[in-house]
């Protein structure tokens, strides 16, 4: 199973190497379990509405083992439905969680141009070569997700606080179920964090406990667009702030809470 970064085996979504992340390699990136809720949380929407926030709460690290699928639906009604949607290992530990709103959608006849989304003037992803998500610190192409997803840098990143990237991932987030846009959103989500990562020393970086997205539409096309930025305090908190776009221009934005994840070496 290469062509996915989770395949269903039962009541179980099983994780293959792509959902690894760059912390570890039992721990999965954020991404694969934020798109494992959205695909949930999905499973319940009406076709006239839209996804307007997803929360994620990523109470520990994500095993790189077999998670259950638990969803709810908290409210139906025709123009506000929410959904809930839980991860648990096989152990039967909630692993994260997340809530949805869908929106009912409500035709306009004109938005003022003064409050339209902002265009994208980032150039498009055309003929390139895609590059690689590298580890901060040398050039060594990382595992998992960080080595499977097609990036094009525009600026920034490298710990540097703030950058803008292309995103693109080539393959299913499950084995043979299509991409949605908003599967393509959530995948996209967690990377505002590594993009705009604060490294405040070499051993030291930060690592988010949830990811808020928030959709004003949905992305078309395969390319997502993050433009983020860090901040940290001496506490050792911090934000990162993310707007995404596709070739349209913005569609939505991403927020994450931050904490100081320090990595010394073993004396």
């Amino acid at each position: 199973m290469s062509d996915c970064i989770f395949y269903q085996d039962g009541d179980y979504f099983v994780p293959t190497r792509y959902a690894e992340g760059p912390w570890a390699p039992q721990w999965q990136h954020g991404s694969p379990p934020a798109a494992l809720l959205c695909y949930g949380v999905e499973q319940h929407r009406s076709h006239d509405m839209h996804l307007a926030r997803l929360t994620i709460d990523l109470f520990r690290a994500v095993p790189m083992t077999p998670l259950k699928l638990e969803t709810d639906v908290i409210r139906d009604g025709k123009r506000i439905k929410a959904v809930a949607a839980v991860l648990f290992d096989e152990q039967g530990t909630e692993i994260c969680r997340a809530s949805s709103l869908f929106f009912g959608k409500t035709p306009l006849d004109e938005v003022p141009e003064r409050f339209a989304p902002a265009h994208c003037d980032i150039p498009y992803p055309g003929s390139f070569e895609p590059l690689p998500f590298v580890n901060t610190h040398s050039t060594q192409v990382m595992a998992g997700l960080n080595g499977i997803m097609e990036m094009q840098r525009v600026e920034g990143v490298m710990g540097s606080g703030s950058g803008t990237c292309w995103t693109r991932l080539p393959i299913n987030v499950i084995s043979g179920v299509e991409n949605t846009p908003n599967l393509r959103a959530a995948i996209a989500s967690d990377y505002g964090n590594g993009i705009g990562q604060v490294h405040v020393d070499q051993y030291t970086g930060f690592i988010n406990a949830d990811i808020n997205l928030y959709l004003h539409r949905e992305p078309v096309g395969e390319w997502v667009c993050v433009e983020a930025k860090g901040i940290a305090e001496a506490t050792g908190v911090g934000l990162v702030e993310s707007r995404l776009y596709d070739q349209l221009g913005a569609f939505g934005k991403v927020v994450q809470t931050t904490m100081a994840n320090q990595r010394r070496p073993k004396p």
